[in-house]
């Protein structure tokens, strides 16, 4: 009884908003299928399929595969290529899927925070925006759901928001490292919602935040750690990240623009939703 109370306020929202998912979902698939067949477009991407097809035979990441990436991305690589076999076209129409899934979230975020026109054109700008730029299944798409949901969930008024909002930023984190730096923009955000008052609440609110984005990483560190692979899973996300961002910031002209703003996309796309309508 108390199950189907929980599911009712889900189905009484797709039931009233279901047209606009079926819009959406579809927008998204058409508008990405054309370069769904495309061989190669990235070669991480092929990395990241073969780091996948290792997790389906029962290896973690990094055990005889590598890459600069945390762990917990390739399992959405792993669970296609379990699902559907070791197709690209599987793995680019179920990343389709996946990023109509997100603007979804964005939509829902746009409708509680102003209207369903607002959910409408934010989520439109967020999977046109991201398939212009990201064509190829790679990490900063993985990593859009974790971080819609940080909106979504930043939105509510629900007193365990910060449960969520914490695991899905420590999700994100362990896709792609550098998401890391979202928690000081949080805290700030905490520090304004509070009328810029520094106080018990506002401390307790980013603590109990700090909290249980570690969660993640630490459940992945025991992992490693008891698999024997705990020294690369260092090396892979605290050293060689460092040396990473450090050549990347000074190569950083050479960069495609794409690395940049794919960042901002979600947020980009939520200010879209609050703002312009």
């Amino acid at each position: 009884m108390a199950l189907a109370a929980c599911k009712a306020p889900w189905r009484a929202w797709f039931s009233a908003h279901w047209a606009a998912v079926a819009g959406l979902m579809l927008f998204c698939l058409l508008l990405r299928l054309p370069f769904s067949f495309e061989p190669l477009i990235n070669w991480d991407e092929s990395a990241y399929l073969i780091i996948g097809q290792d997790m389906v035979r029962g290896y973690l990441p990094y055990a005889r595969y590598w890459t600069l990436k945390p762990p917990l991305g390739f399992g959405f690589y792993a669970a296609v290529i379990a699902l559907f076999g070791n197709s690209i076209l599987a793995v680019r129409l179920a990343g389709s899927v996946y990023l109509g899934v997100c603007a979804c979230v964005v939509y829902a975020t746009g409708v509680r925070l102003h209207s369903r026109l607002a959910g409408v054109l934010g989520s439109i700008f967020y999977i046109a925006y991201t398939s212009f730029f990201q064509k190829a299944v790679l990490m900063e798409l993985v990593a859009l759901l974790p971080l819609s949901l940080i909106g979504y969930w930043l939105a509510a008024p629900d007193r365990m928001r910060m449960r969520h909002v914490g695991l899905a930023l420590g999700c994100a984190v362990m896709i792609r490292t550098n998401l890391g730096m979202l928690l000081p923009a949080l805290w700030l955000a905490l520090w304004l919602e509070h009328g810029k008052r520094v106080g018990r609440g506002v401390f307790q609110r980013c603590l109990q935040l700090s909290l249980w984005m570690l969660l993640p990483v630490v459940v992945i560190s025991v992992v490693y750690a008891c698999a024997g692979l705990f020294d690369v899973y260092v090396q892979t996300m605290v050293t060689w990240s460092l040396h990473y961002s450090a050549t990347g910031i000074a190569a950083m002209p050479e960069l495609p623009l794409s690395h940049y703003l794919l960042q901002a996309c979600a947020a980009s796309s939520l200010l879209v939703a609050g703002v312009w309508v």
